[in-house]
């Protein structure tokens, strides 16, 4: 009789632990294709720059170029929630800012990290068109134009970038065009001025936002011809998250 006593606790307790373990929360991650529903759409955000379009209808952008997986934790509390909702917001903006003016394409794995003091993002090494952006102290639509400009290259281009100069010539064409014959533009082993969107003082209209899609996409361009003809490798560029 005792041995079946114990037996059937045995059980019982096995039985309580699978239970426990299905009950845990893991994090959820969803999948952000503008394209498939009104509630997910990045936030309409208007411009008085010209766009690629003859028309600024939404419907015209191809919302499927640049999509977002927002990795969420679902036991998650208020607070952190309503940082869910920042970055959708934040992000939204700025990828509808990129699709109006550049032809890049990405699909971006994010996430929001207390840990992080600001921001941080990479191109993804093994995964071409793929990125990961991860927010932390700082959440806006500023933020996120930096963070997917890392993501299109800036700071992984290599000898592209030196003595305190990106030069690429798409890039230095594009900003000639922008500001003038003789424009310089800057840069270090990280970021890009004007334009890169560095810190807030960097805006001043919302033309400074469709500049920063302008000269991301040139620089894009300049590194990804580099990489053809140098045999630039992305992997070898040291990464130091920044903001």
């Amino acid at each position: 009789m005792s041995h079946l006593i114990l037996m059937f606790f045995l059980i019982s307790l096995n039985f309580a632990c699978k239970q426990e373990e299905q009950s845990q929360p893991t994090p959820a991650k969803r999948d952000r294709s503008p394209a498939s529903t009104t509630k997910n759409k990045p936030k309409k955000t208007t411009s008085p720059a010209e766009t690629r379009e003859e028309s600024s209808g939404e419907d015209e952008l191809d919302w499927d170029r640049i999509t977002y997986t927002l990795e969420e934790d679902p036991s998650a509390d208020a607070a952190t929630k309503a940082k869910y909702q920042e970055i959708d917001k934040a992000l939204g903006e700025a990828i509808e800012l990129y699709l109006r003016h550049t032809s890049l394409r990405v699909h971006l794995n994010v996430k929001y990290d207390p840990g992080v003091p600001t921001a941080q993002a990479k191109p993804s090494d093994t995964e071409p068109g793929e990125g990961t952006i991860d927010f932390g102290g700082m959440i806006s639509k500023r933020v996120a134009l930096h963070e997917l400009g890392h993501v299109f290259g800036a700071g992984f281009w290599g000898d592209l970038s030196k003595d305190g100069e990106f030069h690429g010539p798409l890039a230095k064409a594009k900003l000639a065009e922008i500001d003038g014959k003789g424009a310089k533009l800057n840069a270090d082993k990280q970021h890009f001025w004007p334009y890169g969107m560095n810190q807030d003082s960097d805006v001043k209209s919302d033309q400074d936002f469709v500049s920063h899609c302008l000269m991301t996409e040139a620089i894009h361009q300049d590194i990804e011809n580099s990489k053809k003809e140098n045999g630039f490798n992305l992997k070898a560029v040291r990464y130091t998250p920044i903001p």
